[in-house]
């Protein structure tokens, strides 16, 4: 928590902190994932700037975590005038 908050600059103390831990194991999706990652999808097409990534969605490996990110960035570049 320090380093994120020196990283993004915080001073406040989050009102709010939640980690889980997946010792020996791999977190798996429930039914229904995709469909509801889906609807979520559409949602957020409908809100310009509002953009969201990370292991929540399409998964959740280092490098989904980037092509994630990566995408997230590109939308959002593609939103800002010209």
């Amino acid at each position: 928590l320090d380093d994120v908050m020196v990283f993004l600059g915080l001073r406040a103390d989050p009102g709010l902190v939640s980690v889980a831990r997946h010792t020996a194991s791999m977190p798996q999706y429930v039914v229904g994932h995709l469909d509801r990652i889906e609807r979520i999808s559409r949602l957020e097409q409908k809100l310009p700037g509002l953009v969201l990534a990370g292991n929540a969605f399409r998964g959740i490996g280092i490098p989904d975590c980037a092509a994630s990110s990566a995408a997230a960035v590109t939308r959002l570049l593609a939103e800002l005038p010209q």
